[in-house]
């Protein structure tokens, strides 16, 4: 599927899915954190979402994050995405705060996965201001080519060619690509329900 083609889908999804719980624009920025401008242009299809931004979204309408990649789910046990097949996204100049990367979804047809696994291309960033961004959640990160700087929390990591990384989600996070090249990597991300408090055994397993 072409990029227009996922803004056209994308938007329709995301207006039909607020609009059945009643929700309004501010509703969905204060459950999600992302900003209520930033969410009617993505109603509108002029830019895309972050891959947290996706997660966070998923989580706020209670639907599985590949709700928004495929309109032809499949509940089979087995998926088989071919290189010519995954689903990419691109930065767009307006967005480059939140978005300063291009995924490529690596799974995006089963239902009720656990994991949601992307290829992230990051250009050059040094010294480019990026937005952090948090979510529920858990991720890894595995790179394959290039060196980036991560920052999670209050602490920078510089990593290189086969490092990796796991975090929790809830803490902002952000990315940058250091060196005149484009950096590579593998991130899966989890969404993990974490009891609140004074929650019994039953609503967790509701």
């Amino acid at each position: 599927m072409d990029e227009a083609t996922f803004k056209e889908q994308l938007s329709e999804k995301l207006v039909n899915l607020r609009k059945r719980r009643g929700l309004a624009l501010a509703d969905v920025a204060a459950a999600s954190g992302v900003p209520a401008d930033r969410l009617e242009k993505y109603e509108s299809g002029l830019i895309l979402p972050a891959v947290g931004e996706l997660m966070n979204l998923s989580r706020v309408f209670d639907v599985s994050m590949n709700h928004f990649f495929t309109s032809e789910l499949s509940g089979a046990g087995v998926e088989v995405v071919r290189a010519g097949e995954r689903w990419k996204v691109k930065p767009q100049t307006d967005t480059a705060a939140a978005l300063n990367y291009s995924y490529e979804a690596l799974s995006y047809r089963l239902t009720d996965k656990g994991m949601s696994p992307f290829h992230i291309e990051i250009p050059p960033s040094q010294g480019v201001e990026v937005e952090p961004l948090s979510h529920e959640g858990e991720e890894f990160h595995f790179i394959l080519s290039g060196e980036v700087e991560m920052t999670v929390g209050q602490e920078t990591y510089h990593l290189t060619h086969g490092d990796a990384i796991y975090f929790d989600s809830r803490l902002r996070h952000s990315i940058r690509a250091l060196g005149a090249r484009p950096a590579r990597m593998l991130a899966c991300l989890v969404n993990v329900h974490r009891p609140s408090a004074g929650e019994s055994p039953i609503q967790r397993a509701h």
